[in-house]
């Protein structure tokens, strides 16, 4: 019955540090002065996210409802949502952290959160009933659970910190969710005297993670895969609606791309071995398939296959593949026992089970 829609935009604070604050006759108190004051503008000023608020009548007219502005931006929809009338939205700000903020139906604010993950980015968000999901970023990923039950006061309940991150989250069941998105390495330099200098990461493939998170304060790792290496992404991190996922049929399935051909996996390997052994090899394929795993709370993730749709496109040459752009792999989706999977160039059906082809239509 109603809709939002977002504006964020950039505020600038116009009271830069004058010249006479900088080397005035404070001398080195008045630079540090100034140093202060330009710290202080520049904290504070920034990225503010409008919110507009519009209802959806009977009669299938709209009417502007409200307009409220919060401290910070967001992500994506799912930074947003609304329960019981009362609109809630994740937003962040790079120095500060990120946080929940609720408001009523007038868009007045009941309530936020404490922030959290201060100087890091905010790579992914998720509301699932009395609870909200956050993961921040910077060289290890820590996924946030917050209590939103007591609306004037959201809670930050629990904190799990693991390699990588994830650029989506989805709901597995009211006390699991799946986070998909990098697994990353994480480099620290120290000095002489053990004084951490600087920390890197470095992408090493992608990821899949299902979280347990019904012991709220302690939210816990129970299972994760490991897919190619560092030049492997997905529309899925970009696109939530190129994954195919049912609890039901324990079936997640997302497209990749670059997928490295001989990437394969039995039942005697264990992922860690096969991403080592992939990682260290000097055969440049680049493909792309759709990989298909089976899932449950008890065995986490479990390889069944890939799909590939190879096709006239495919120029070879002694040791590399290269796929046009018209093989893009787009969609999955079940019907009954079937899988159907889309590209550019042809629609495949594969037993759900077996992966068994079962035929394909040609599209050009």
């Amino acid at each position: 019955n109603r809709f939002y829609l977002l504006d964020q935009e950039y505020e600038y604070n116009n009271d830069d540090p004058q010249i006479k604050d900088l080397f005035g006759l404070g001398g080195v108190i008045g630079f540090f002065h100034g140093l202060y004051n330009y710290n202080y503008i520049y904290t504070s000023s920034g990225y503010k996210t409008k919110i507009y608020k519009f209802n959806i009548n009977e009669d299938g007219s709209i009417q502007y409802a409200a307009n409220t502005k919060t401290e910070g931006k967001t992500i994506n929809q799912y930074s947003l949502d609304e329960t019981d009338g009362h609109f809630r939205i994740a937003t962040y700000i790079f120095s500060k952290g990120a946080k929940v903020t609720i408001f009523d139906e007038n868009l007045k604010e009941i309530g936020h959160s404490d922030r959290v993950g201060a100087n890091e980015e905010m790579y992914s968000t998720r509301f699932m009933g009395d609870r909200a999901y956050l993961v921040t970023y910077q060289t290890i990923d820590p996924l946030f659970v917050i209590d939103l039950s007591n609306e004037a006061h959201p809670k930050v309940l629990g904190e799990l910190s693991i390699p990588g991150y994830s650029m989506y989250l989805h709901p597995y069941d009211k006390n699991h969710i799946i986070g998909i998105g990098m697994e990353t390495k994480e480099t620290i330099r120290k000095d002489s005297n053990g004084r951490v200098l600087s920390k890197t990461a470095k992408i090493v493939g992608m990821k899949m993670a299902l979280f347990d998170v019904s012991d709220v304060r302690n939210p816990k790792q129970i299972s994760q895969v490991i897919i190619g290496d560092s030049r492997t992404t997905s529309s899925i991190l970009t696109n939530p609606k190129a994954l195919l996922f049912s609890k039901e049929k324990e079936l997640i399935a997302i497209p990749v791309n670059n997928y490295n051909i001989d990437f394969e996996i039995s039942n005697s390997d264990t992922y860690e071995a096969v991403v080592n052994s992939y990682a260290s090899t000097s055969k440049s394929y680049i493909s792309e398939g759709y990989c298909v795993y089976k899932i449950n709370t008890e065995e986490g993730f479990q390889y069944k296959g890939t799909i590939t749709h190879e096709n006239d496109d495919v120029k070879k040459s002694s040791n590399n593949y290269y796929y046009s752009s018209s093989s893009k792999l787009l969609r999955g989706l079940y019907i009954e026992n079937n899988l159907y999977t889309v590209s550019e160039s042809k629609i495949k059906v594969n037993n759900l089970e077996t992966l068994e082809m079962v035929s394909e239509l040609k599209i050009k």
